[in-house]
C-alpha cells in the first residue's frame, strides 16, 4: 500500500495492539527514561497478541476516539540507524521494524513498522523504566507485562495462527476407492418377487451333499435384501 493510502487508512482506525497514535515526537536525548519509553512501546506491540499484520506507532498524530485522527505533524526525525543500535543493543533478539518520514496533508509524520516476529521480546538489563527479562505486551490501546500463562504461549511469529491438521472425512466407492462427498444419496432396487409359498422346494436327487431344501426362498430373500442395500465406505483427505 502506498504511504499516503496506509496513513489515510490508518487515521481512520482506533488505537489497539497494532495501531498506537503519538502526538509528540519521541524525545530521544541521552536520558534513558526517554529512550526507554520507545523501546517499550516498539516491544509491546512485537509481543502483542496480533495476527499476522504489521503494527504501526504514528508519530504527529493527535488521537480522536471514534473519528479520523487528526495529523499535526514533527519538527523532528528519528535517525533510524541510531535508533536501531539503541533497541537492538539491549534486546535479547535484533528487532525488526523500521522507521521513516512521511509526507502527508502538508505536515510530516514518523511512521514505526513492526512487522510480526518471534516472541518473547525484551531487555536483557534493567534500563530507564523497563525491567530486565521483563515481557511488555500490548492489551487493546494499553500496555502492561505479560504474565508467565501469556509468555508460555508464545513463540515464533503466527505460531498462535497456525493452522491445526482437520481431517476431512467423506464417502468414498469401497470396490473404487474414490471419494464421493460429504454427502451421498444411494439408489434402491425394489424387486416384486412371488409369494415365497409358491416357491419350490429344492431337491438334488443324485447329490451327495446335504441339500438345502429351502435354497430358492433364502435365495430370493437375499435378492431382494440385496436390492435395497448400496456399499460404500470412507476416504479422506
Amino acid at each position: 500500500m502506498a504511504s499516503n493510502d496506509l496513513i489515510e487508512a490508518l487515521l481512520y482506525e482506533d488505537e489497539s495492539s497494532t495501531l498506537d497514535f503519538k502526538r509528540d515526537q519521541y524525545p530521544l536525548i541521552r536520558a534513558s527514561d526517554e529512550q526507554s519509553e520507545l523501546i517499550k512501546d516498539i516491544l509491546a506491540m512485537v509481543n502483542a497478541w496480533r495476527r499476522q499484520a504489521t503494527a504501526y506507532i504514528l508519530i504527529g498524530v493527535q488521537e480522536v476516539k471514534g473519528g479520523k485522527s487528526e495529523p499535526v505533524g514533527v519538527a523532528e526525525h528519528l535517525d533510524e540507524a541510531a535508533l536501531q543500535q539503541l533497541a537492538n543493543g539491549k534486546t535479547n533478539r535484533p528487532v525488526e521494524f523500521s522507521y521513516r518520514a512521511v509526507a502527508f496533508d502538508g505536515v510530516s509524520l514518523g511512521l514505526i513498522a513492526i512487522p510480526p516476529q518471534s516472541r518473547p521480546m525484551f531487555v536483557k538489563k534493567e534500563f530507564g523504566k523497563l525491567k530486565a527479562q521483563a515481557v511488555y505486551v500490548c492489551r487493546g490501546s494499553s500496555t502492561a507485562i505479560a504474565n508467565p500463562d501469556e509468555v508460555s504461549r508464545m513463540g515464533p511469529a503466527g505460531a498462535e495462527d497456525a493452522a491445526v491438521p482437520v481431517v476431512d472425512l467423506q464417502f468414498a466407492d469401497p470396490e473404487t476407492k474414490r471419494v464421493l462427498g460429504h454427502t451421498l444419496e444411494v439408489e434402491s432396487t425394489l424387486l416384486r418377487l412371488p409369494e415365497r409359498s409358491s416357491l419350490p422346494k429344492f431337491t438334488r436327487e443324485t447329490s451327495f451333499l446335504a441339500v438345502n431344501a429351502s435354497y430358492y426362498k433364502e435365495y430370493a430373500h437375499y435378492l431382494e435384501t440385496e436390492g435395497l442395500l448400496q456399499g460404500f465406505g470412507f476416504g479422506s483427505y
